[in-house]
């Protein structure tokens, strides 16, 4: 299944591709880079609700820019910004001690393109959370898989969100559920 890169992807967009049978999954990186997608953007949940974190890139070939030629724009101190507001939102969630030092270490790691931080994030949870398919980009041509968000069930949090949880991001599970996140989106 060909489909679009996700930075910390939701709920929603993991369960899809669970759901999907497929057990090996492509990231389409020869397709026209779409600004303002879940390609460099996560919401993640915070005492205030929701919180929307972008990832700042630069499209090297300007509009006309494929996926693979998205860079990080690491002019601007947005690791520590997304890290920081990842640490106020989770710290106090039952699992965030158990996962923080491998993922601060993988998110602070060195990456030039968004195609490589987006890989090495979700090849995180795909380990962890034992995920029924693999990981690996394609340069195929054609138009990869809409993703349509799966419906997710909701679970205790340290906020008590009533909203949509489809749209949050993985780590909101993870840090909530640990291993258990697993049961949300894989039905055995």
């Amino acid at each position: 299944m060909l489909v679009p890169t996700a930075y910390w992807p939701s709920l929603g967009y993991v369960k899809y591709l669970c759901e999907s049978g497929e057990h090996q999954i492509f990231w389409s990186i020869s397709e026209k880079y779409q600004k303002q997608t879940f390609r460099n953007r996560c919401i993640i949940l915070t005492a205030n609700g929701p919180l929307r974190l972008s990832v700042p890139v630069r499209k090297l070939k300007g509009n006309q820019s494929l996926t693979a030629d998205i860079a990080l724009d690491e002019q601007k101190k947005w690791k520590r910004e997304h890290w920081r507001a990842i640490e106020s939102a989770y710290r106090h969630s039952p699992y965030f001690e158990h996962y923080e030092k491998e993922l601060e270490l993988l998110f602070f790691d060195e990456y030039t393109s968004l195609v490589e931080l987006n890989t090495a994030l979700f090849q995180f949870f795909i380990n962890h959370l034992e995920l029924p398919f693999s990981l690996s980009t394609s340069e195929r041509i054609e138009t990869p898989t809409k993703i349509e968000f799966s419906e997710t069930q909701s679970y205790a949090n340290v906020f008590d969100y009533q909203g949509s949880f489809e749209e949050l991001s993985i780590l909101d599970a993870l840090f909530n559920l640990g291993p258990l996140s697993r049961n949300l989106l894989v039905i055995d």
